[in-house]
């Protein structure tokens, strides 16, 4: 397993859509620590293998991130 990362929240914002972006930051304005190290490995696990998502998650996932 490796360490443990805090992304910075710019760098979170990179990977999502721009207007999920814009909507969580008009909704929330800051991510939370658990988010800040949990969204970009989420992704990432996901865009390796997918199969292991639900149909409507992967709809979703395709809406939310970027590739």
């Amino acid at each position: 397993m490796k360490p443990a990362h805090e992304y910075k929240e710019n760098e979170l914002y990179e990977k999502l859509e721009p207007y999920i972006g814009a909507w969580f930051r008009a909704k929330y304005r800051h991510f939370t620590p658990p988010q800040k190290y949990a969204i970009v490995e989420i992704i990432d696990k996901y865009q390796k293998r997918p199969r292991y998502m639900k149909k409507k998650d992967k709809i979703y996932f395709r809406l939310a991130f970027k590739r």
